[in-house]
């Protein structure tokens, strides 16, 4: 076929060619017919076209020096196919090609590693889009080989190391191979070494380095690990110039390192960059776009995290909006689905236990098993989503009294905590959870061995807290479970009880929403030993701690009815010791208090009755 007998519309237009697939193309004509497609793939082409150039390359002998860069063009062309219109069939054909560029290219082509490249780059593809562990690894091998082939001075070799980083932190996410981690980081930080100021890939670089070391700490818990990622995150946002197509990407990846940083060290700064960078990253994303429905699941996270913090009861709304419009916007199938359902149910958890609607609460269950359900086995998030519905279940058990809820709760606590390893950040908060479900199934069927076992899983969750951790309910929940075992005879339970207390609030800012309930449940501690022993100091400053926790506690809360019960209790038992009238008149004065914000809360159903109540404090996780 002649050069002037082709022309692009040809291609467009498979009537202009009766015998269109009668004939081969000789190479002029393959590479001319390449280059207008190449110009042209953003929009639908025409099969015929790219099938008689694929078969008119095939014919070519095996030796023929262009054969691999023909096979390549080709494959570029799915390659655009795919990322225009996320067509699985076009990046399955340019899997195939570019394997068979690799293959076929002669010994002394230079142009391998390129071909390699780019094998390596749709195995990754195709791995992200349909979670083959297979593609994952072939793709690792062969950017292994690249990067092993590469001379450290080839423009090529920042993106190949790039691109094997990417892959090692995706294995690790599957598997949980701390080695491949490391190596993650280490070939990064390499990728960044090489890469010289100013390169438009750089931001990109450093945002996968700010994703791993974010990874790393989450496994290990290295703080520096979360210091250095929140920086080269930074860096990365800062260097991506706005209008850019990636500014949403990194604008959520350095929220999500501040929002971790937040859960660690509690700095409220944190946080509330966090929700503004994800509200922008999802503002500049349109509607449609396959990445919206992660950033607003990013958002509803941070949203409940913070309403955790400051209790803003329109934090946790938005919370359950922005969780539910991402799951109705991503396809179902998803591979991030069961992170995004737990996440859902851990904040419609957190909603019932603010407004008490039953319906959150069974809704949370339901969507915490989906998750479950669709989580393989293995999987290194499958701990955290079994904590999690234990959870549910233990509020639900709470509400409905239905022992069935809780004896599950327990044994989902005993799953998740048997799956992960001592050096693991969160197995505290899976001890710390376990150990609170038994002391309440020791509430209800008054089992000796649930209490004691309470009391030693919570005693072994505080040595694996690191130092200057925030989650301070892990002592709360020890001291509750000693307080219970006290009330059996042990003087030195409660002594320890009150310890351990007095340094959880300790460790509470002024101003956290949780301070009203630890004061609570100092004053509780304190009354008991009252009781036991008759000193009339642990009265008189149980009084004061239940007056200090119903003044922090916000007006509206479900919980207040019972704080002022604690309060009327401690004052009716010190009128007795003291025969103080003043305490007599201002026990019945709360009490009455008590009851009318009862009867406005009655759905709550707490119970705001003569036996003080402890606050205690479960510690869910998120996904990403």
């Amino acid at each position: 076929m002649g050069k002037n007998e082709l022309g692009e519309n040809a291609l467009w237009n498979p009537n202009a060619y009766p015998s269109f697939s009668d004939f081969l193309f000789d190479d002029w004509t393959i590479a001319f017919t390449l280059q207008v497609l190449s110009h042209t793939a953003d929009r639908e082409i025409d099969s015929n076209a790219i099938n008689n150039v694929y078969r008119s390359i095939q014919s070519l002998p095996n030796e023929h020096p262009m054969r691999s860069l023909f096979l390549a063009g080709v494959g570029d062309i799915y390659l655009i196919q795919f990322h225009q219109y996320q067509c699985q069939d076009a990046l399955n054909k340019a899997v195939n090609v570019f394997q068979e560029a690799m293959l076929n290219a002669p010994w002394n082509d230079t142009r391998v590693y390129a071909y390699m490249r780019k094998y390596g780059t749709v195995l990754l593809h195709r791995f992200e889009k349909k979670g083959a562990v297979d593609d994952l690894n072939k793709s690792l091998s062969v950017f292994e080989d690249a990067v092993r082939l590469t001379l450290d001075d080839h423009p090529d070799k920042p993106l190949l190391l790039n691109n094997l980083g990417r892959l090692l932190s995706h294995r690790f996410e599957l598997l949980g191979d701390l080695s491949d981690m490391d190596k993650s980081v280490s070939v990064l930080e390499e990728a960044i070494r090489l890469s010289p100021d100013g390169h438009p890939h750089k931001p990109w670089r450093l945002d996968n380095l700010g994703n791993s070391l974010l990874r790393r700490f989450e496994r290990l818990g290295d703080l520096s690990d979360m210091n250095k990622s929140v920086s080269v995150l930074e860096e990365a946002e800062q260097l991506t110039p706005d209008g850019h197509p990636h500014k949403p990407w990194r604008l959520d990846n350095l929220g999500n390192s501040l929002s971790r940083r937040f859960e660690r060290l509690g700095d409220l700064s944190d946080m509330n960059k966090s929700v503004s960078l994800f509200e922008d990253a999802v503002r500049l994303t349109p509607s449609g776009h396959p990445g919206k429905p992660s950033f607003l699941n990013n958002l509803g996270n941070s949203l409940s995290r913070r309403f955790e913090r400051l209790g803003d009861l329109s934090d946790m709304n938005k919370s359950v909006s922005v969780l539910e419009e991402a799951i109705r916007l991503s396809p179902e199938g998803h591979p991030d689905w069961p992170s995004w359902l737990n996440n859902l149910g851990n904040s419609l958890s957190r909603r019932f236990e603010r407004i008490g609607d039953l319906s959150d609460m069974n809704k949370s269950v339901s969507v915490l098993e989906e998750a479950i359900r669709l989580t393989p086995d293995g999987h290194p998030d499958e701990p955290s989503w079994l904590n999690n519905l234990g959870i549910s279940l233990s509020r639900r058990f709470e509400r409905l009294g239905d022992l069935s809820d809780m004896n599950k709760s327990v044994s989902l606590f005993e799953d998740a905590v048997r799956q992960t390893p001592n050096d693991h950040p969160d197995k505290p908060s899976f001890l710390s959870n376990l150990g609170k479900s038994l002391s309440r199934r020791f509430e209800r069927l008054g089992d000796l061995s649930d209490m004691n076992k309470s009391v030693s899983v919570l005693k072994d969750a505080n040595p694996l807290t690191p130092d200057g951790h925030p989650s301070s309910w892990r002592l709360d929940n020890l001291r509750n479970s000693l307080s219970h075992r006290f009330q059996l005879g042990d003087l030195s339970d409660i002594n320890k009880s009150l310890s351990v207390l007095e340094e959880a609030i300790r460790l509470t800012p002024d101003g956290h929403p949780d301070k009203p309930w630890r004061l609570n449940n100092l004053g509780n501690s304190l009354s008991r030993r009252f009781e036991r022993i008759g000193d009339l100091s642990d009265m008189n400053k149980s009084v004061s701690l239940f007056e200090d926790a119903v003044r922090l506690i916000p007006g509206d809360h479900p919980d207040k009815p019972s704080f002022l019960s604690n309060l009327s209790n401690s004052l009716s038992r010190r009128f007795e010791r003291l025969g103080h009238l003043s305490d007599m008149n201002k026990a019945f004065s709360v009490k009455e208090e008590a009851v009318r914000l009862f009867a406005e809360n009655r759905a709550t159903f707490y119970k705001a009755g003569n036996e003080a109540r402890s606050f205690e404090k479960d510690e869910s996780n998120y996904g990403n």
